[in-house]
C-alpha cells in the first residue's frame, strides 16, 4: 500500500488495533517534535524522512519476556553478529511513526530480518536487534514515556515502572502532557481501563 500510495501522505502511523486508544492525534506529536530542531545548526534533513518508534519504558534487562525474546531471535545469528542489548530500553513492535518511504523501507527489513531465523522470532524482536545498529542513523528515533507524550505502554505501567498521571479521564506523562496513544491498554488496572473507556464514550 504504501509502495503504491505512500506519496499522498505526509506521515504515516502504523499500529497494533486491538489494544491501542487514541487520546489525540500522534500527528500532533509529529509537529511538536520538529519545532525542537528549529534552534538545531547542522544536518536536519532526517526532519523529510524519517522513523520514530517508542520505548516500553523499560530496559531489556528488566522483563523476562525482552531477554527470553532476544535470546530466542539471537540464537542463530552469527557471532560476529551477536548484540549485547540488556541495557537497551526495549522498542515497542506495535507503533511506529514516519515518513512514508523510511516507514516502508523499515518495514521491509523487518520482514526481511526475520527471514534469517530457523526458530520463534517476534517482530519486537527484530526491532529491537535492529535498533542496536540502527540508532546510529539520524533519520531513525525513540520516544520514551517517562519524559515524552507520543506513546504510553500498558506493560512499563503494570511492571510499576512509568507511572503516568491519571486527571480528568486522561493518561498523562510526568510533566502533564496527555499521551498521543496509549498502546496495550487492556494491561492496565481495572480502574484506569474503565476511566479510559467511559471518557471515551
Amino acid at each position: 500500500y504504501l509502495n503504491d500510495h505512500g506519496h499522498k501522505y505526509r506521515h504515516i502511523i502504523i499500529t497494533d488495533c486491538r489494544d491501542v486508544l487514541f487520546q489525540q492525534s500522534p500527528f500532533e506529536w509529529v509537529d511538536d517534535w520538529k519545532t525542537r530542531f528549529k534552534s538545531v545548526h547542522g544536518n536536519k534533513d532526517f526532519l523529510n524522512h524519517f522513523v520514530v518508534l517508542t520505548s516500553e519504558g523499560f530496559k531489556v534487562s528488566q522483563s523476562g519476556f525482552a531477554c527470553i525474546d532476544n535470546f530466542e531471535f539471537q540464537s542463530d545469528v552469527p557471532e560476529p553478529h551477536l548484540k549485547e542489548i540488556k541495557n537497551n530500553y526495549v522498542v515497542n513492535g506495535g507503533v511506529s511513526l514516519g515518513t512514508p518511504q523510511a516507514l516502508m523501507n523499515f518495514h521491509f527489513l523487518i520482514w526481511a530480518t526475520m527471514l534469517k531465523t530457523r526458530g520463534r522470532c517476534t517482530d519486537q524482536s527484530a526491532i529491537n536487534y535492529l535498533m542496536s545498529i540502527l540508532n546510529e542513523d539520524a533519520s531513525y528515533s525513540v520516544s520514551y514515556p517517562q519524559h515524552d507524550w507520543l506513546c504510553l505502554t500498558g506493560e512499563g505501567v503494570k511492571e510499576g515502572i512509568v507511572q503516568p498521571q491519571h486527571e480528568d479521564g486522561f493518561l498523562k506523562n510526568p510533566q502533564g502532557h496527555p499521551y498521543a496513544i496509549i498502546h496495550q491498554w487492556d494491561r492496565l488496572d481495572d480502574s484506569l481501563r474503565q476511566s479510559l473507556l467511559s471518557h471515551l464514550d
